[in-house]
């Protein structure tokens, strides 16, 4: 059986002996709780004649598939190419094909102790790593689109304003906004930046209405083009790959983007409740490389937004950052434009600056990755809260960062847990 591989599955032709074939292709090939799923089409020389997103480990799922196709062949077909067969070959082509497509993705790479480490690459430094992950979550209305609009086109003109970047092209994937909306944001923001719209270099794909995996084959083709390029994803909550609340759909939204770009930032939203960590399964939180929360005070007509770090694999904890998005007052005709954007001071906003100069997250993340282990009790005291003990324990039983590493005895008996990064490396 000669297969071909294929960047979104793998195929392979049946040869009839009469110079045509029946073609097999596998897509959206996903390993899943009950086996392995994928989209399985049967062509003929004239186009499909039976498609299905199904178990290929189900026998009567295969059966089925190879019915219909068989139905659909014309009596020369059928004469030569008996159902039992074509169900045969499905078998044959979904077991051989799909392994061979997942080994196909395994690269191999044995390190050399003696080679020189290369060195950790920011694109937008300190919040997109080469090569990285981030999600930039945070409520509705945070700011969150025209914060990622404008890291796009920061990285796609090379412009330093507001962080240090390596300028590149971007991909940005709009499944939540109207092209209209979307142009307007791109057109405030080059005009702010002084970047002419042929040299932003944002490639955007608007595709609201569709899901992730819809959007697949366009993205896989951009970044074959542009291996290097930057992907942003708005947003995770319309990647429409099931309950986000489930490790399955996490993980499988996780894997394609990571099966098909390089380096990626998505944005997510956070629970109703709770701001302090994006909405659905904890597993997004595992699969990224910088985690990065969003929150904004209004003031005026002027949208304070501040960015702290929750998650760091490789790099340090930078300190929050903030920054200003100034609209139009809404007595003028262009009520609610974006106008201007700058870096602002915590004093400017100080529900936002009060928030994370108190966050007991944040500070007993760094003391950790600081002095290795601590107690809750050590923790509270060394971040000057003293009387917040239980608040700091609480953190450091439910945080999946955050293990117990041991205990102390204590001077007037009995002893308190340790607690360690879990993975203190990165």
């Amino acid at each position: 059986m000669d297969l071909t591989l294929l960047d979104e599955g793998v195929s392979w032709i049946k040869d009839l002996g009469s110079g045509e074939g029946i073609t097999f292709l596998a897509t959206e090939i996903r390993r899943e709780r009950t086996g392995v799923h994928a989209k399985v089409t049967i062509l003929g020389p004239s186009g499909p004649l039976a498609s299905d997103n199904f178990n290929i480990e189900r026998s009567e799922e295969r059966r089925r598939l190879a019915k219909a196709a068989f139905e659909h062949f014309g009596p020369m077909y059928q004469e030569n190419y008996l159902a039992k067969v074509v169900e045969r070959d499905l078998l044959e082509f979904t077991e051989r094909g799909v392994a061979e497509w997942e080994e196909g993705r395994i690269l191999e790479d044995v390190f050399d102790a003696d080679e020189e480490t290369p060195n950790l690459q920011f694109v937008l430094r300190p919040y997109i790593i080469r090569g990285g992950a981030t999600v930039l979550f945070g409520p509705p209305g945070a700011g969150k689109s025209n914060l990622a609009l404008l890291m796009a086109v920061c990285i796609g003109a090379g412009k330093t304003d507001f962080w240090p970047v390596k300028k590149g092209p971007v991909c940005y994937i709009n499944l939540e906004r109207s092209r209209e909306s979307m142009k307007r944001r791109l057109s405030a923001i080059c005009g702010i930046l002084g970047v002419r719209h042929r040299d932003h270099n944002v490639t955007i794909l608007n595709c609201r209405g569709l899901t992730l995996q819809s959007v697949a084959r366009k993205a896989r083709s951009f970044a074959r083009q542009y291996p290097d390029a930057i992907t942003i994803v708005d947003s995770i909550s319309r990647a429409g790959q099931g309950s986000l609340v489930e490790d399955v759909t996490a993980n499988r939204i996780i894997d394609l983007l990571n099966s098909i770009f390089t380096t990626w930032l998505a944005i997510g939203h956070t629970p109703r409740e709770d701001g302090t960590h994006e909405y659905g399964s904890v597993m997004f939180s595992a699969g990224e490389d910088v985690g990065i929360q969003l929150a904004s005070e209004k003031r005026g007509n002027v949208l304070g937004v501040s960015m702290i770090v929750k998650k760091a694999n490789d790099i340090a904890f930078p300190p929050p950052y903030y920054l200003a998005f100034e609209f139009t007052p809404p007595d003028e005709e262009t009520a609610g434009a974006l106008y201007a954007i700058r870096t602002a001071e915590p004093h400017e906003f100080p529900q936002l600056a009060g928030r994370h100069e108190v966050s007991l997250e944040m500070g007993a993340l760094r003391y950790l990755e600081e002095v290795g282990s601590a107690s809750a009790t050590e923790i509270a005291r060394e971040l000057g809260f003293p009387k917040k003990r239980s608040q700091v324990s609480k953190f450091l039983t439910n945080d999946p960062r955050i293990g117990r590493v041991g205990f102390r005895k204590l001077d007037i008996g009995g002893r308190e847990a340790l607690y360690g990064l879990l993975h203190p490396e990165g």
